[in-house]
């Protein structure tokens, strides 16, 4: 399994696309399904596999189960437990950085980035949060000795380049096996008072090679904070670099294959803040931060499993509405009229 929250229905993930620490090696949780066995909206119950009911197993990996039927079961493709190499990635500008050379820094290395996921070093990170600071985690799975160093030589290269905006480490940490690496992980919880909202955008690679002003002006534009910060979070990134780019015949979102990060920009606040303070946060994340992702990227939308359902402005792109039923439809030529959701 590539899934490690605790919170987090396996199914759900799975046919919904399905991120984790080990997709970017092993392929995306909707690649590994191998059978389902669905109750259809007729009633019906029946297994959807690559020799039976194809269309309906093409459907569920990656259009979300639930949309198609009521899935009782998966099997899923399992995988000898590997060794995992964790590498630190820490990025911070330096004094008397300004924040637009700051986030050029961060749009340019993203292109490095890129190539370490060629490479198949996968990853998070997080940023922002009120500091024109980095902090991730990199991935490399079973690397064989000297590997790990030549993998993230042209990266530290490219941060002696850059020494003079920002102070920057790229340091292996541990070897361990996977599940060990798993352990290690903190887990979160969500309790209390606390309220939220968030915009998320695939960046695909053709931004960081040909559009890295508009990136880093973008960076910029979703990190901006309006409203007082004692009692609203300033926004924060969460960037995630664990998808496969193995191509799979199945109805996962194409830009998983193409992208070097899935963005989500997020803020919370108290439920104590005046309604109308909320919902001008909320119209600010929806209608300028998501704006200015959706004008990055335009044509890849977001992850199926963690899009707002009130952004209308990315159900169109993110979800399984009339227009996904549609394109499933003339993909596989089948009537997939009655569905769950419309």
């Amino acid at each position: 399994m590539a899934l490690a929250s605790q919170d987090v229905g396996v199914v759900g993930w799975a046919t919904g696309g399905g991120h984790g620490l080990a997709t970017g090696k092993y392929g995306m949780g909707a690649d590994n399904i191998i059978e389902a066995v669905v109750v259809t909206p007729t009633g019906e119950v029946v297994a959807a596999n690559a020799c039976q009911n194809r269309d309906l197993f093409w459907a569920i990996r990656g259009g979300g189960g639930g949309t198609f039927g009521v899935i009782l079961s998966v099997t899923l493709k399992a995988y000898p437990m590997p060794s995992v190499t964790l590498v630190n990635l820490s990025m911070s500008a330096k004094n008397g950085t300004h924040p637009s050379s700051w986030y050029r820094f961060v749009a340019r290395a993203h292109a490095h980035l890129d190539l370490l996921q060629e490479a198949g070093v996968h990853g998070y990170y997080t940023m922002g949060g009120g500091s024109l600071t980095l902090q991730g985690a990199l991935l490399i799975y079973d690397a064989q000795n000297g590997t790990v160093e030549n993998l993230l030589a042209p990266m530290r290269r490219f941060f002696d380049a850059s020494n003079a905006t920002a102070t920057s480490n790229l340091t292996p940490l541990v070897t361990l096996p996977w599940y060990e690496l798993v352990e290690m992980m903190p887990t979160t919880e969500s309790v209390g008072t606390k309220q939220s909202v968030r915009a998320s955008r695939f960046i695909p690679r053709k931004v960081v090679k040909d559009d890295i002003e508009l990136f880093a002006e973008t960076l910029e534009a979703i990190t901006s904070h309006p409203g007082p910060l004692n009692v609203i979070s300033p926004p924060s990134i969460s960037g995630t670099m664990t998808g496969s780019r193995t191509p799979v015949d199945n109805a996962l979102n194409p830009a998983w294959r193409d992208s070097v990060v899935h963005i989500i920009t997020s803020q919370s606040w108290d439920e104590s803040l005046p309604p109308a303070v909320a919902d001008r946060v909320v119209h600010n994340m929806t209608y300028q931060k998501g704006y200015a992702l959706r004008q990055l990227a335009p044509d890849t939308g977001a992850y199926f499993n963690e899009v707002r359902m009130q952004d209308l402005c990315l159900l169109k792109y993110a979800f399984v509405a009339n227009e996904y039923i549609s394109y499933v439809g003339q993909r596989k030529r089948v009537n997939l009229a009655v569905v769950f959701f419309r």
